[in-house]
């Protein structure tokens, strides 16, 4: 029953996250830019290299996912606390594990659609040529691990800033270090090279390009993903100890 009651609670957040992203302009605005400049890019790399091969979009469309996602993240609980519902959501008997995992999901569920309308590439391909589904599987769970970390870590950001602006800056900031650090971690070989490089999204998100699936970087994308949803949750707790 309790099972039940907390389900429930976090489906009545979750559809009016998702209500909320679009009768905003946040959902049209994400999905217009991320269509645009993944067909651009889709477009551009069939044209250059003559490949039945999204490699090289999945690539380009974890940048795309640095600057979007943070945009879709920042309003969830920054939002609350600037509006003052927050208080009425930690008084009620929903949990902040129930309001942060609900929030999470509604975000992740924006970008999946997002990352759903690239699958119209894929078909595009099918019709004029073979491809390896390996390589093909391997770049859609690698991008969605990835919007997922992103998303958790953009929970997080919102969780801890008291603006929408303030949390967006601090989900972007932190997101374009971590993939930063893997440029550094490729100009040595040393170990701090290397912890440089094994902290960084995007060195665990390369093999899933290359159709490469390595069991390590699925746990670190878990990892990263559960411990910003968990200090987001203790951020909410702290709040209520205020």
């Amino acid at each position: 029953e309790l099972r039940g009651k907390a389900m429930h609670a976090m489906s009545a957040i979750y559809r009016r996250e998702m209500r909320s992203y679009f009768v905003s302009p946040v959902a049209y605005i994400v999905l217009t830019v991320f269509f645009i400049l993944s067909g651009f890019f889709f477009t551009q790399i069939v044209k250059y290299t003559g490949q039945a091969n999204l490699g090289g979009l999945f690539g380009n469309l974890a940048i795309v996912l640095l600057f979007t996602i943070p945009f879709i993240t920042m309003r969830l609980v920054a939002e609350e606390k600037r509006s003052g519902t927050i208080e009425l959501l930690l008084t009620s008997p929903v949990k902040p594990f129930e309001i942060i995992m609900a929030k999470f999901l509604a975000a992740w569920s924006l970008i999946g659609l997002a990352i759903a309308g690239t699958l119209i590439y894929t078909l595009l391909l099918l019709l004029h040529s073979p491809m390896e589904t390996g390589p093909l599987l391997m770049g859609y769970l690698g991008i969605i691990l990835l919007s997922g970390a992103l998303a958790a870590l953009g929970v997080l950001a919102s969780s801890l800033a008291e603006s929408q602006i303030a949390a967006g800056i601090i989900g972007f900031g932190i997101s374009f270090i971590l993939m930063l650090l893997n440029w550094v971690g490729q100009s040595g070989q040393d170990a701090i090279h290397y912890v440089l490089r094994e902290v960084s999204v995007i060195h665990h998100y390369g093999d899933f390009l290359e159709g490469i699936f390595d069991a390590k970087h699925l746990v670190f994308f878990l990892f990263w993903g559960v411990l910003c949803l968990s200090f987001a949750v203790k951020s909410l707790e702290s709040r209520l100890l205020k």
